[in-house]
């Protein structure tokens, strides 16, 4: 009778360790689905979230992490990379938030060669007034660029050590040297010997007074929506 007993009792442990058992491994299949239910939800609220950022706009491409600029634009061609890399360094070329985005969006609207063009140009011409106090046009040719092996350009050695890093321009800086290069190709036409130097002096005006005239544009949008301080 004692031994019946015991044996009930055990088989009796035994199904009750064996339901206990099932129910927390019932309970941890559960909360892992909704580990993974959650983790799921969040990767997509994360997707759509993304998808709605304008990865074009000039807020998101000045402040990406540029090493992580073919990561986030790997549905693009290496060239639309390189285009959006140029305008990652135009949008932070100066103090003058103003004028960086005068000239992002002039450069949006080029090519990749000729945004990558513009921008060593700007650059250039900024690092010149920066260092010198003078406006002074800086023209890019195909003498400043090398072939590597691979069939692509890149700067030569001595045209990189010209680009500012460093040499940022502050917010009035910047605003001068526009003035600067207006009034500066000025005199160049009106001292010009030749009437080759007198047309280049004319472009030098043309392109500045138009970048003048968008800058006061973009002052006049931030008035209305001022995202930022001109």
């Amino acid at each position: 009778m004692i031994v019946s007993n015991t044996v009930t009792q055990v088989n009796t442990y035994t199904q009750q360790s064996t339901a206990t058992k099932k129910e927390q491994s019932s309970n941890f299949e559960k909360e892992l689905e909704n580990k993974e239910d959650i983790e799921a939800q969040k990767a997509k609220t994360e997707e759509i979230q993304f998808k709605k950022i304008d990865r074009m706009s000039y807020d998101f491409i000045k402040n990406l992490d540029i090493k992580k600029i073919d990561e986030i634009y790997s549905d693009l061609s290496e060239d639309e990379v390189n285009k959006l890399a140029n305008l990652h360094h135009i949008s932070n070329m100066s103090e003058n938030e103003v004028l960086n985005k005068t000239l992002f969006e002039e450069a949006k609207k080029m090519a990749p060669k000729e945004a990558a063009s513009f921008y060593f140009q700007k650059a250039s011409e900024q690092y010149h007034y920066k260092t010198t106090g003078i406006g002074q046009r800086f023209v890019v040719n195909s003498n400043m660029f090398s072939q590597r092996t691979d069939g692509k350009f890149e700067l030569n050695e001595n045209m990189k050590k010209l680009i500012p890093s460093e040499y940022k321009l502050s917010h009035n800086e910047a605003f001068n040297m526009l003035l600067n290069m207006i009034s500066s190709s000025e005199e160049g036409i009106e001292n010009a010997k030749t009437d080759e130097v007198r047309k280049q002096f004319e472009e030098v005006k043309y392109e500045y007074t138009d970048i003048l005239n968008k800058y006061n544009q973009q002052i006049r949008i931030n008035m209305t929506t001022p995202n930022i301080h001109a």
